[in-house]
């Protein structure tokens, strides 16, 4: 009976060393997995807007343009039962993020453009994304960060510390940007001839121009702006007026790709 005891308390002390190893080792790993999706984060100087997407093109397109690449704002799941909406004011220029449908149909209510399911929140909770609110500002009126410090000082400068936003499932890292190197172009003949200018007419037919317009919000686009992306295709107007043509008919430019 003694030796089956000591058996029993020697087994008891290896399965409790092996949790407390596993626990140690699982709690050193990296966050990121298979299911999860990097949050990017960007900042637009000229605006003062934060900007938050899982798309590395659309990350990559607004660095060209001038943002200021943040790395990494949280880690996401890629799916999970409470999805975050992402909405677009296009007479601000500025994006808003909530899990709150209430919310998202007053902003839509109100002229704000529906822009789908950005990411998900977490559902098991792990890391706390704060929301933060800025009164005096007319775009870039909320940030977002898993960085409590962050909140807390926003908070001293006169900005409105509003909770907990959603959850990652991860906190957020340094990932410097990489930039593809675009591939050498040949030089063909062709390339210098004479091309017809595309038609400015309202069918929507035209694919290509300098401008996009946008007959709804009344904003006008550069063609690879990455909001004409998101615009219903038959709200895009392809044009190669002036600026100055365009302005005079009461379009505003965008407030991202400054055109």
């Amino acid at each position: 009976m003694k030796l089956k005891r000591i058996k029993q308390l020697a087994l008891q002390t290896v399965l409790a060393f092996s949790l407390i190893l596993g626990g140690s080792l699982l709690s050193a790993a990296p966050v990121h997995a298979a299911d999860t999706v990097d949050m990017y984060r960007l900042y637009n100087p000229n605006t003062g807007e934060h900007f938050y997407t899982a798309s590395s093109v659309e990350r990559i397109h607004l660095y060209r343009l001038g943002w200021k690449e943040e790395g990494v704002g949280w880690v996401a799941p890629k799916l999970s039962s409470a999805p975050v909406y992402r909405l677009y004011n296009p007479n601000a220029g500025d994006h808003h993020y909530t899990t709150n449908p209430a919310e998202r149909a007053n902003l839509v209510a109100v002229g704000w453009s529906d822009e789908g399911i950005g990411w998900y929140s977490d559902d098991s909770k792990s890391i706390a994304v704060y929301r933060q609110y800025n009164p005096n500002a007319v775009a870039g009126s909320h940030n977002f960060t898993t960085s409590k410090a962050e909140n807390d000082h926003l908070s001293t400068v006169g900005w409105k510390a509003e909770g907990i936003a959603w959850y990652a499932f991860g906190a957020g890292f340094a990932d410097p940007i990489e930039v593809p190197v675009p591939e050498p172009q040949v030089e063909d003949p062709a390339v210098n001839e004479p091309q017809p200018a595309p038609s400015t007419d309202t069918d929507n037919n035209q694919t290509s121009g300098t401008y996009v317009l946008n007959p709804n919000s009344k904003v006008f686009h550069r063609e690879h702006c990455p909001s004409v992306n998101r615009m219903n295709p038959g709200n895009r107007v392809y044009t190669t007026e002036s600026r100055d043509s365009i302005t005079g008919k009461g379009y505003k430019p965008c407030s991202n790709c400054r055109p």
